[in-house]
């Protein structure tokens, strides 16, 4: 067996293994072995005799290597900084060193055709589990016992007039989770749309995860999507296919307004669009997911970086502090301070290969990535780092080194 070969399959389709966060292989104290996270500890020891690194990715290795360094002297100096996530986080970063690698365009396409096949899957069975939960549905839940992710959220309610649903998360580890899968799968079907305007069969997959991502009824998935159409349409769109897009938009609604008919209750309609924009009004209602999201944990971020500006309060430090880990920035602009966000951003901005931007799915990942930031607490979850290792390549086009 060629070991660089599956070292380089492992990394290739971890992101599509985090999609199954939601369940762990055992637990060892307070963590969970998901199976991404033993994939990972399978690249470090494929690693091991064949360690090399590239130096187009100079900077990026400076960079990790001096956030690392960073971490360990906030640790030894930090009262508060635990050792489990320094660990953790170490851990991840590590692996930067280790998934660099050249993928041709041919097969990196053919990586997002399995994402965008597995992700519709999940969106036709989100739809069903949508309606499963609220009429009593066999396997409206695919729960493990024993083997779910503590924080799994599958009992999310909303109600929306006077009745009483179950925000639909397929088996993701909560419905925001959910919907930021579909949100890219709705942009990875628009570049394939775009490339082929006959195939009307990814007209209705689009079709279908958007009504999946509405049945979700997370405002996350909803920013991740407007940036990602508002950044397609910006750069590629042409005037010549705006009347197939308008088609589709308006086809989208008429399959719903349906499923409202069949049902009896095209109020509903009104009610789901007032919902959606309700969760804009969150913002300024304390303790409700829009404010602890986007203004609570900010509000505390500054708190403590009043106290602790340069260096912050320690790595894992508010490991209990929710309305802080709601959030990437401002959680690791509290736990390392200003210093630790600035090295954090420079990473980030690091991983873009300038090379890659010609392939239209990786601008999408990347938006992803970045906007990630304030979309959740990713700086130590397996599922975005998974993202990362996918991106952390150099992309061969064809006829072209």
């Amino acid at each position: 067996m060629n070991i660089l070969k599956l070292k380089s399959d492992i990394i290739n389709y971890l992101f599509i293994v985090a999609i199954f966060s939601a369940y762990s292989l055992f637990k060892i104290s307070s963590f969970y072995v998901q199976i991404v996270f033993v994939c990972m500890i399978i690249i470090y020891f494929l690693s091991i005799c064949f360690i090399s690194f590239n130096r187009e990715k100079m900077d990026t290795y400076i960079i990790t290597l001096c956030f690392m360094i960073y971490l360990l002297l906030n640790w030894l100096t930090k009262s508060n900084a635990t050792v489990t996530s320094l660990i953790l986080v170490s851990f991840y970063f590590g692996l930067i060193f280790l998934t660099y690698r050249d993928i041709e365009e041919n097969k990196f396409n053919k990586l997002i055709d399995i994402y965008i096949k597995v992700v519709s899957i999940l969106a036709i069975y989100g739809i069903y589990q949508f309606f499963g939960r609220k009429y009593g549905l066999p396997f409206s839940d695919l729960r493990i016992s024993q083997h779910m992710v503590g924080g799994f959220n599958w009992s999310n309610k909303i109600n929306i007039a006077n009745n009483t649903y179950y925000r639909s998360n397929a088996i993701c580890l909560e419905p925001s989770f959910f919907s930021q899968y579909l949100a890219m799968n709705i942009g990875f079907l628009l570049v394939k749309f775009d490339n082929n305007l006959k195939d009307y069969k990814i007209i209705f997959l689009m079709i279908i995860n958007f009504i999946a991502l509405v049945m979700s009824f997370s405002g996350s998935g909803v920013l991740l999507l407007i940036t990602i159409l508002l950044w397609y349409f910006i750069k590629n769109i042409s005037i010549k296919h705006m009347l197939k897009y308008l088609l589709i938009g308006a086809l989208t609604i008429t399959i719903i307004i349906m499923i409202c008919l069949i049902l009896n209750k095209v109020y509903l309609i009104n009610n789901i669009i007032s919902y959606f924009l309700s969760r804009i009004n969150e913002f300024h209602k304390s303790k409700m997911s829009g404010s602890v999201r986007f203004r609570e944990s900010y509000l505390n971020m500054m708190g403590l970086i009043s106290q602790y500006p340069v260096f912050g309060k320690g790595i894992g430090s508010t490991f209990n502090w929710f309305e802080i880990r709601t959030s990437t920035i401002a959680r690791v602009t509290s736990e390392i301070g200003i210093l630790g966000i600035v090295l954090w951003i420079l990473f980030l901005i690091s991983l873009v290969n300038k090379n890659n931007i010609k392939n239209k799915y990786y601008n999408i990942i990347l938006i992803f990535i970045f906007l990630g930031n304030i979309l959740g607490e990713n700086f130590a979850t397996a599922f975005y780092w998974a993202f990362i290792y996918l991106v952390n390549c150099k992309i061969v086009f064809k006829n072209k080194k």
